[in-house]
């Protein structure tokens, strides 16, 4: 069996959400064959993931950089059902997404993750 590719990644958010967006990388990576290894910052160098609110401050050919929405810890600790008409559309490459966190051009698109694989949708609606 093949090792798994090891990626640097750095999260910087608060200590309440940082579980939530770890839990999101390491689940879009391990779909690519590879597996999380937490540095912190000054530890990205080559190929790495950054996610946090200063994505130009890592930016590099190598590094992949998304930036945390500043709204993005809150919403999630609040525990409130996510508002169906906040939902926005991105298109790439002829196919359309929800966006849910984030503006477009700047999408937080591991806190979308971690909204879609962790099934918040279910965890915050009304009881049936």
């Amino acid at each position: 069996m093949p090792q798994p590719l090891v990626l640097p990644c750095c999260v910087e958010a608060p200590p309440a959400y940082a579980p939530k967006a770890c839990y999101a990388i390491r689940a879009l990576l391990r779909g690519l064959g590879a597996e999380p290894r937490w540095v912190d910052r000054a530890y990205l160098m080559g190929p790495a993931l950054y996610y946090g609110p200063e994505p130009a401050a890592v930016a590099g050919p190598h590094t992949v950089a998304v930036r945390l929405d500043e709204a993005t810890p809150a919403f999630f600790a609040s525990e409130e059902p996510y508002a169906a008409e906040s939902v926005r559309w991105i298109e790439r490459e002829g196919e359309r997404y929800p966006l849910l966190f984030g503006d477009v051009g700047e999408e937080d698109l591991i806190a979308s993750a971690f909204f879609w694989l962790s099934g918040w949708q279910e965890h915050t609606g009304p009881a049936r």
